[in-house]
């Protein structure tokens, strides 16, 4: 009887700890901000198949319920092998183009890159990976939007990731190019039409920096 206790209060304390490293959904986050990290002219790696760099950016920012950030990732001129390429926030600023000084990925629960992370239990996944909740790079060019409701654009927290970068890796964890995020003051017109205003104005960015839309 008393084993059976033991080993019962046991299983609660192992819930206990799982429960405790699960990630809270962020409810609150800032709709007056936009976080944009685009890459470089040239790459931290030269991957083979490589022509120059991967071109492309993230762009985040809160839909209008605040719950979550809303990830525009656009990419092309991707390896011609190497794939299919993984990517994540990391949590430092890469020094100089050094893509080495990112460190490891925003990781806020120190729960590691194993097990891999279960697309279907994202609050289980470490915050920072981006690739293994909504999948990796397979596509050139490769767009896709998501909303991600497990990282945060406030100063302060512990998933916000305004003040750091975003690493490309090939397959085997290599790290081709990386970015920094830079905030973008913004006010996007909430509304039916408000996504519209919000691509057109990452793309203004863009076009900005780099003379060209993606």
């Amino acid at each position: 009887m008393r084993v059976a206790v033991a080993v019962a209060a046991l299983g609660a304390a192992v819930n206990v700890v799982r429960a405790a490293d699960l990630l809270p959904e962020i409810t609150d986050n800032p709709l007056d901000v936009i976080y944009t990290a685009t890459l470089p002219q040239d790459p931290f790696f030269h991957a083979p198949e490589l022509d120059g760099n991967i071109r492309g950016f993230i762009s985040a920012a809160a839909p209008p319920d605040g719950v979550g950030v809303r990830f525009t990732v656009r990419f092309e001129n991707l390896p011609k092998t190497g794939g299919p390429f993984p990517y994540h926030l990391h949590v430092n600023k890469a020094s100089n183009g050094n893509c080495t000084a990112t460190g490891a990925h925003l990781d806020p629960t120190n729960r590691g890159e194993k097990p891999p992370c279960d697309a279907g239990s994202l609050p289980s996944c470490q915050a920072g990976d981006l690739a293994g909740k909504y999948g990796k790079i397979t596509s050139d060019p490769f767009i896709v939007e998501y909303v991600d409701k497990f990282v945060s654009l406030k100063e302060g927290d512990a998933t916000f990731f305004g003040n750091r970068s975003f690493v490309i890796h090939l397959a085997n964890s290599t790290r081709i190019t990386c970015a920094d995020f830079v905030k973008n003051d913004a006010n996007i017109p909430y509304g039916d039409d408000q996504h519209i205003h919000y691509i057109h104005y990452i793309n203004k960015i863009y076009s900005d920096r780099h003379g060209g839309l993606f």
